[in-house]
């Protein structure tokens, strides 16, 4: 809406930014009108994360006003030189922008055009909203807005924003999230030819989650994201308090690694859990479809039906842990001691890294079915000797180390902790 000057004030010695409205829109009543009000709008609010004015006026027919220089960038220039953020300052700078839009709304103003080149980041890295030109008065409109026209970025705009639809808080609640969607991925949503294309995305394509990102790895930052960016407005954050607690969710938090005798207590309720379930199982499939017998050398000699069960149950195991510490960070037996899995930065773990620290937790077992001239006695005999050592040594490991990591948590990069 104005041009953007860098000034100095020498009465108060201090830059200043000065934004001039152009002669060719000073001469539109309306533009004229809305240019002062955001003056107004962010002259209101008095908090650390929104750009100050100092005062407002007007010289040879041009309106301008005066506003806090900040010396940095904007986010939009971050995630452009930068590519993708990492997760931790995504949501820190996101978080901070909830605290301005938070106060704003307080004040009765709703931005309408958040996105990353008006979030801007000052020398000491704190975000400072900026460009209040489409806010809105709650209280008083002003008679500036009208019936079904649009206003703001449609890269950035809420569906009800786009549809010319009366928008409150929540409008801006999407358009954060977007730009939250914008600095993890590294490019907006929803893209188009045209604005109507990109605003008809937004109504009603689902949110793309691309590979190889946050989105995909990581389920809670997923679904902070897409409440924020529901189509629906009844189906966000109802305010920014939700908002910033949800956020607040997604931070690194203080870990209590879980002691060796916690762990031991929880995988023995697993495996026995697992072994009630296999064991039968497998007696009713032997009376259901008869004795499977395999003979010959490859893989195997003969199969006993209790090596059988054994082997059913450990795969049974690996598959069941493997689901339950990566769908949900927990077995049913952590779950009893209030213990779960997370990566050492206190993250939650995909099913990948689940399946591959199960495995590497029984890695002395697995190897077990490559004696296949051993006579089954002997490899019976070995199978409780390999699950012996793999838990003994790895717990051992467990109980020396300052994070209480087991041998299968130091390759997975993983942690067990008490459950906050």
């Amino acid at each position: 809406m104005g041009t953007v000057f860098k000034g100095y004030d020498e009465a108060l010695e201090r830059e200043v930014a000065i934004k001039v409205l152009s002669k060719q829109l000073s001469e539109d009543p309306e533009t004229v009108k809305r240019f002062k009000q955001e003056a107004c709008s962010a002259a209101k609010v008095t908090h650390p994360n929104i750009v100050h004015i100092y005062t407002r006026g007007e010289e040879d027919g041009r309106s301008y006003f005066v506003m806090e220089y900040v010396a940095g960038r904007s986010l939009g220039q971050e995630v452009q030189e930068q590519g993708r953020a990492p997760v931790e300052k995504a949501v820190a700078w996101i978080r901070e922008a909830a605290l301005a839009l938070k106060a704003a709304h307080q004040q009765g103003i709703i931005h309408r055009d958040i996105k990353p080149s008006n979030i801007l980041l000052d020398s000491c890295g704190t975000v400072r909203i900026a460009d209040f030109g489409l806010a809105k008065v709650v209280k008083a409109d002003l008679g500036l807005t009208k019936t079904g026209m649009v206003v703001g970025t449609p890269f950035y705009m809420a569906p009800e924003q786009g549809k010319g639809g009366i928008v409150d808080h929540r409008a801006d609640i999407y358009a954060l999230g977007v730009t939250l969607y914008h600095l993890l991925v590294g490019r907006v949503p929803f893209d188009g030819g045209t604005p109507l294309e990109v605003m008809l995305k937004h109504v009603s394509d689902p949110i793309p989650v691309p590979k190889d990102t946050v989105l995909e790895s990581r389920r809670d930052v997923r679904r902070v994201v897409e409440k924020m960016m529901a189509k629906d407005a009844n189906d966000r954050y109802a305010n920014y308090d939700d908002l910033i607690a949800a956020l607040d969710g997604l931070r690194p938090r203080p870990l209590t690694p879980a002691s060796p005798v916690s762990r031991l207590v929880a995988a023995a309720i697993d495996f026995f859990l697992i072994g009630g379930i296999a064991v039968p199982a497998g007696v009713l499939a032997r009376f259901s479809f008869g004795t499977v017998i395999t003979s010959g050398r490859p893989p195997f000699l003969e199969l006993s039906e209790l090596f059988l069960n054994s082997m059913r149950a450990m795969s049974l195991l690996i598959l069941y842990l493997s689901y339950a510490h990566g769908r949900f960070g927990q077995s049913v037996g952590k779950y009893l001691l209030n213990l779960c899995v997370v990566r050492s930065d206190g993250f939650p773990i995909n099913f990948k890294t689940a399946l591959g620290r199960t495995l590497a937790a029984y890695f002395l077992v697995i190897p077990i079915a490559l004696f296949g001239d051993i006579p089954v006695p002997r490899v019976l005999l070995y199978l409780l000797v390999a699950v012996g050592a793999a838990f003994t040594f790895g717990y051992l490991l467990a109980a020396f180390d300052p994070r209480r990591r087991a041998l299968h948590d130091r390759l997975c990069g993983t942690v067990v902790v008490y459950k906050l």
